[in-house]
C-alpha cells in the first residue's frame, strides 16, 4: 500500500472517533483545526507535478512512470496548453473543462478508447507548436477581440515565437474562434492499482511560449480551496542529452520559483534526468555532471535521478505478454522500439549469457531496474511522502489526543466533583466559584502576554529587522545591466528568507506564550497557521491584482535586450541605454521596498489578530464552562439525580477513554 494511504486511513480513523467523543463536549476545543488539517488526507492523494521545457520528455516520463505506452501524446512540440490531472478510479474516463462552460466528461470502456480521446480532444495539433503563442491567442480571442484585431498583434506574437507564424494564425483563426474550443484544465481517470494515493499533473511547457508557462507557475505556487498548496512534490524533467546552457529555460524557470519561494522548492524539488537508452548518453558522464552542476545548490543531491524512460516501459509492456524477456528480444518485437534501447536489450542478453546458461524473466527484470532506475526513484517518492506527511499526521493526532485527554479531565474533574458533594465532603458552590476565579486569571495573565507581544513586535522593531536589506536596495541605483539582474534576485532571496525567518519567529514566540496558559489551564491549541495564512490573503486583496514583481520588471527588460541585439551585446545595449537602466532600477526598488512594507504590515497583523483570536478564544471557552457548571449545579439538587449524573458521566469518560485508545 502506498504510504500515503496509510497515513489516509489512519487520519480517517482518527476523526471518526474524535468526532464520536466530541459529542459528550460542548466546547470547539481544536476541531476546526483538527478538521482542516485532515482535508489534505481526506482528498485521497499526493500530488505529484511534473515541469519541464518543450523536448524535455515529459510526457514520455509519465507514460513509463505509469506503466502505459503512447498513454499521453507525445513529441517534439507541446501537446497541451492546459492542466492535466492523472489520478485513479474504477471509472476510466476523460473530463475536459473549457474556458467558458462546464465540464465535459468522455467514458472510456478501455485504455485504448482513452488514448483517442486525448489525441483527439486534447493535443495540440502538430502545425501549432514550435513555440506558436496558443495560450496568448486564445486569451486575447476570450476577452472579445475580433480577427482583425488579432492579426494586427502579429508583431507581438511573432515577438513571443521568435519566428514568423503568420500563415500558421490565419490557419488557426479559421478554426478556433469559437472560446468553448479552448481547453482550461484536463481530468484522466485510470484504473491503475499502482495510482491510489497519488494526483499528477502533467504542466505545460516551460519556455517562452506565449504566457502558457504562467499556468505553471501560477499552479505551482498556488494553493486549492482549503488553503493548502496544490502540489506536494515537484519533478523537473530534463532531456539529459541537451546542454542546460543551450536550452535555459528549465534552470531560468526554477531560478524564478526559487526567488518566489526558495523554501518550497528546495524542500520538494526533485530533478529527473532522462536519456531514453541514448548510448552517447550512457557514454558520456558530462552529461550528468553538468545537469547536476546546474541545480545542485537548488535541489538536494540526493533528490537527482538519471532514468530510461524506454526501459521501463519495456519492462511494464512485457508484463501484459506470455513470452520470456529472451524470446522477445530475438523477435521482431524489438522493431518497436528506437535503435537504441533495442541494441542495450540485446547487450543486456548478451551481458547476462556470459554470467549463466539458463537466463531467466528475474534477471531481466534486475537488470532492467538497475539501468531504469524507476524503482529507486519510486522509493525515494515513498520515502519523501514520510517525510512530508508524517509530521502533518503527526499534528492531527497530537491535537485529537490534546482534545480528548482535556475532554476526558474535565468530565473526571465534574464527576469527582458530584461524588464529593453527594459524600457531603465538600460544597459544589465553593468549588464553582474556585472555578470562575480561575477563568478570570485567565483572561488577566494572557493580557500580560499580549502586551509583551505587542511590544516585542512593535513596527520600530520589526523594521529595523529590514535595514540591512533596505540599504542594498538603495544601491540598485547606478548598477550595470548584469550586475542589476545578478543583485535583484539576491535581495527577492534575502526577503523571503527575512520573511519566513521572522513569521516562524513569531509563531514560535507566541505559540510558547500560549503553551505557558496551556500548561495550567485545559485549553485548545490556536491554529497559528491559519492566522498566518489569513493577515497575507488581507494584505494581498489591499494590492492591485496587477502589480509587477521585481523579477517580472528585470526580465521584461532584458527580454528586449536578448531579442534586439542578443546576450553578447548586453552590456554595450546597457551603456547605450544608461536612463532605461536607471528607471528599470528605480522601478525595482519601489516594488522591494513595498514588499517590505508588506512583510511588516502582515508581521504586525499577525499579532494582533492572534491577540484577538485568543482573547475571543478564552470568552467563548469560558462562556462554555460557565454554562456546562450550571446545568451541573442544576441536573444535581437531589441524592438521586448525583447518582444519575455519576453514571452518565463514566460512561461518557469510558466512550472518551476508548477513543483516545483507539487513535
Amino acid at each position: 500500500m502506498n504510504e500515503f494511504l496509510k497515513f489516509k486511513r489512519n487520519v480517517l480513523n482518527a476523526k471518526e472517533n474524535y468526532l464520536k467523543a466530541k459529542q459528550f463536549d460542548i466546547t470547539e476545543g481544536n476541531r476546526e483545526s483538527i478538521l482542516r488539517l485532515a482535508k489534505p488526507f481526506e482528498r485521497g492523494y499526493f500530488t505529484l507535478a511534473v515541469i519541464g521545457g518543450m523536448s524535455a520528455g515529459k510526457s514520455s516520463f509519465l507514460n513509463a512512470f505509469l506503466g502505459e505506452k503512447d498513454l499521453l501524446p507525445t513529441g517534439g512540440d507541446q501537446t497541451t496548453c492546459a492542466l492535466t490531472s492523472i489520478g485513479f478510479s474504477k471509472n476510466q474516463s476523460v473530463t475536459i473543462k473549457y474556458r467558458d462552460g462546464q465540464p465535459t466528461t468522455f467514458p472510456a470502456k478501455d485504455i485504448n478508447e482513452l488514448k483517442s480521446i486525448l489525441k483527439e480532444k486534447v493535443a495540440i495539433p502538430h502545425e501549432y507548436g514550435n513555440g506558436f503563442p496558443i495560450l496568448q491567442i486564445n486569451n486575447d480571442i476570450i476577452t472579445g477581440l475580433s480577427e482583425s484585431q488579432i492579426l494586427n498583434k502579429l508583431p507581438e506574437y511573432e515577438e513571443l515565437a521568435q519566428r514568423p507564424i503568420e500563415d500558421d494564425l490565419k490557419k488557426y483563426l479559421s478554426s478556433t474562434m469559437e472560446k468553448k474550443r479552448f481547453v482550461e484544465n484536463v481530468y484522466i481517470k485510470l484504473d491503475f492499482k499502482s495510482l491510489e494515493g497519488w494526483r499528477i499533473v502533467d504542466t505545460p511547457g516551460v519556455c517562452a511560449l506565449g504566457g502558457i508557462e504562467e499556468i505553471t507557475r501560477d499552479f505551482l505556487l498556488g494553493k486549492d480551496i482549503d488553503g493548502f498548496d496544490n502540489v506536494d512534490a515537484i519533478l523537473f524533467i530534463y532531456n539529459g542529452s541537451q546542454s542546460l546552457q543551450e536550452k535555459p529555460e528549465l534552470t531560468s524557470f526554477i531560478r524564478d520559483v526559487v526567488n518566489r519561494n526558495r523554501s518550497f522548492v528546495a524542500e520538494r524539488s526533485f530533478m529527473i534526468i532522462t536519456h531514453s537508452a541514448s548510448g552517447s548518453f550512457r557514454s558520456n558522464s558530462d552529461y550528468i555532471k553538468n545537469a547536476k552542476q546546474q541545480i545542485e545548490n537548488i535541489i538536494p543531491s540526493d533528490h537527482i535521478f538519471y532514468i530510461d524512460n524506454n526501459l521501463e516501459l519495456f519492462c511494464k509492456e512485457r508484463e501484459k505478454c506470455p513470452e520470456d524477456f529472451k524470446d522477445l528480444i530475438n523477435k521482431d518485437y524489438l522493431s518497436q522500439w528506437d535503435i537504441d534501447t533495442a541494441n542495450v536489450l540485446k547487450g543486456m542478453k548478451s551481458d547476462l549469457s556470459e554470467d549463466k546458461s539458463t537466463l531467466c524473466n528475474e534477471d531481466f527484470i534486475n537488470k532492467i531496474n538497475e539501468l531504469s532506475q524507476f524503482t529507486t526513484l519510486r522509493e525515494k517518492l515513498e520515502e519523501f511522502i514520510v517525510q512530508r506527511k508524517k509530521k502533518a499526521y503527526e499534528e492531527i493526532i497530537d491535537l485529537i489526543k490534546v482534545d480528548l485527554n482535556n475532554l476526558a479531565d474535565r468530565k473526571k474533574g465534574a464527576k469527582a466533583m458530584v461524588e464529593d458533594d453527594l459524600k457531603g465532603q465538600q460544597d459544589m458552590a465553593t468549588q464553582l466559584r474556585k472555578g470562575e476565579e480561575d477563568r478570570k486569571e485567565r483572561h488577566e495573565k494572557f493580557n500580560i502576554i499580549a502586551d509583551t507581544l505587542r511590544t516585542k513586535y512593535s513596527e520600530f522593531k520589526i523594521r529595523k529587522e529590514y535595514d540591512e536589506i533596505r540599504e542594498e536596495t538603495y544601491g540598485l541605483k547606478g548598477l550595470k545591466a548584469e550586475e542589476l539582474d545578478y543583485k535583484t534576485e539576491v535581495i527577492c532571496r534575502e526577503l523571503e528568507e527575512k520573511r519566513t525567518s521572522i513569521v516562524n519567529g513569531v509563531a514560535s514566540d507566541c505559540q510558547h506564550q500560549f503553551d505557558n496558559i496551556d500548561s495550567k489551564f485545559t485549553f485548545p491549541t490556536i491554529d497559528f497557521k491559519s492566522i498566518v495564512e489569513k493577515a497575507r490573503m488581507n494584505e494581498k486583496n489591499k494590492k492591485l491584482e496587477n502589480k509587477e514583481g521585481v523579477l517580472n520588471v528585470v526580465k521584461r527588460w532584458f527580454s528586449k535586450v536578448v531579442f534586439f541585439v542578443g546576450k553578447e551585446k548586453r552590456e554595450e545595449w546597457g551603456k547605450a541605454y544608461k536612463e532605461d537602466s536607471e528607471k528599470v532600477a528605480k522601478e525595482c526598488q519601489v516594488i522591494i521596498l513595498d514588499n517590505i512594507k508588506e512583510d511588516i504590515d502582515i508581521i504586525i497583523e499577525v499579532v494582533s489578530t492572534f491577540i484577538v483570536d485568543v482573547n475571543d478564544s478564552i470568552t467563548r471557552y469560558n462562556e462554555l464552562i460557565k454554562r456546562s457548571e450550571n446545568e451541573l449545579r442544576e441536573n444535581t439538587r437531589t441524592i438521586n439525580d448525583k447518582e444519575q449524573t455519576i453514571s452518565k458521566l463514566e460512561n461518557e469518560i469510558s466512550q472518551i477513554e476508548n477513543a483516545i485508545n483507539c487513535i
